[in-house]
């Protein structure tokens, strides 16, 4: 069926040029245009989303404090306390990586039934796909054995909390894949211990996890989280709210592979930073670049890029869980298949 636009008349008693309209009668190229304009609306979205989680940064490496300081009793006599220091070591930032959304509309789509809603959901596709991919990124990384305490480090004396010797933020537990109320108490107590407030803390899990958990200990509804404006503004960029596990409240994202489970302190200093190209429009996605058409093969066709990579510069401020061990002792194994981050 040929796309006939309906026979509106301009002021001039002829029919206006609008060029290609869509199934529905509605001319295309506007629709464009409106959507490269919600553009910068879209890149301010994914702006907030990981200031969430990160802070900016063009440094190649970011120096971590690695010691405490104590109050030492020095007598009567006025005199100075011993001299301490603040060892740290320089962690190395991740470098930015390259990657790019594409879309496009073949004229023989666009010309057999391409509607409006189909042709702002294909230009749009690209910042969909942008900010999901932040998402993977920084949750990836996160659960990634690489960034939080492991074996490597000792953590610096806290108030009362003294770390004797290098201790892990991986943890497992003979979980069953059931995400246990004890499991998130006590990684709340472990980032607690860390100084970070317990009440910032966050419980990511895959939606099937939470099933298993609402299952064998019921639902709560949603409205628990409507006071706590961190919890909302998580909810607004696309998580879902679950059950709270011992005072901690659980979002759902299918970006944690079922089986895990991801705790961060948020809302104080950001766990991450990310390191975008070192160019500053780089922070945002970049405007859709219009490609080329040789042919008529397609109707449009449009990239968006993104440079950036997420690195875990506060390694007392999270706990990442594996649930499925066979014993709670059982070395922790990160998830595969989450943009294949290196450990």
């Amino acid at each position: 069926m040929p796309n006939v636009p309906p026979q509106d008349m301009t002021s001039y008693g002829a029919p206006p040029n609008y060029g290609a309209y869509t199934s529905d009668y509605v001319p295309d190229y506007p629709q464009i245009v409106m959507m490269k304009e919600s553009i910068e609306l879209r890149k301010v979205h994914t702006r907030k989303f990981l200031q969430e989680f990160c802070e900016i940064t063009f440094d190649s490496q970011v120096q971590v404090s690695t010691a405490g300081v104590k109050m030492q009793e020095v007598g009567r006599d006025l005199a100075a306390p011993n001299p301490q220091h603040m060892p740290e070591y320089w962690l190395d930032i991740n470098p930015p990586r390259k990657f790019q959304a594409g879309t496009a509309v073949t004229t023989d789509a666009f010309y057999h039934g391409m509607s409006e809603a189909k042709l702002r959901r294909n230009t749009m596709a690209p910042l969909i796909a942008d900010q999901e991919w932040c998402e993977q990124f920084i949750i990836g990384t996160a659960l990634t054995p690489a960034g939080f305490y492991n074996a490597d480090l000792t953590p610096p004396p806290v108030g009362a909390n003294v770390f004797t010797s290098a201790h892990l933020h991986y943890l497992t537990f003979a979980a069953g894949g059931i995400l246990l109320p004890e499991v998130s108490s006590y990684a709340k107590w472990h980032i607690s211990h860390h100084g970070y407030n317990g009440a910032s803390v966050v419980c990511f899990v895959n939606s099937a996890t939470a099933v298993l958990f609402e299952q064998e200990y019921g639902v709560m509804g949603a409205d628990a989280y409507e006071t706590l404006p961190m919890i909302q503004s998580l909810i607004s960029y696309g998580f879902q709210p679950g059950t709270p596990l011992s005072g901690v409240p659980t979002l759902l994202t299918d970006w944690v592979p079922i089986g895990y489970a991801l705790y961060l302190a948020l809302g104080e200093e950001k766990p991450m930073v990310w390191k975008p190209e070192n160019r500053p429009e780089t922070i945002d996605v970049l405007m859709f670049q219009d490609v080329p058409i040789p042919n008529s093969q397609y109707h449009w066709w449009g990239t968006a890029t993104r440079y950036g990579a997420p690195t875990i510069v506060s390694p007392g401020q999270g706990v990442a869980v594996q649930l499925d061990a066979d014993e709670a002792e059982d070395a922790y194994v990160a998830p595969t298949g989450i943009l294949d981050i290196a450990v």
